[in-house]
């Protein structure tokens, strides 16, 4: 897997990853069935183990928070100089 620096990203490009990994949690949070029933087909196709799947889920509540704590900042350079010209 590539990676990327976050700041080499356009304004669209942070947009279009942000609703994505959005969607995905929503996807994850809405329908925790359809959540275990993938986890099961995964088990069962792959026969992964049980702790590749919960590492997984580790990593996946790890870059919720990374996003989220990334639009704080975004949010906070945004409303900063802002408040810094409010008369």
């Amino acid at each position: 897997m590539e990676q990327v620096d976050v700041s080499d990203l356009t304004w669209e490009q942070k947009e279009k990853v942000l609703r994505h990994l959005f969607a995905r949690m929503n996807r994850n949070i809405s329908s925790p069935v359809a959540a275990a029933s993938r986890k099961v087909t995964i088990k069962a196709s792959e026969e992964e183990p049980q702790s590749s799947i919960m590492d997984r889920e580790a990593w996946s509540v790890i870059l919720c928070l990374i996003i989220i704590i990334i639009i704080i900042i975004i949010v906070i350079i945004i409303i900063t100089p802002t408040i810094s010209n409010a008369p």
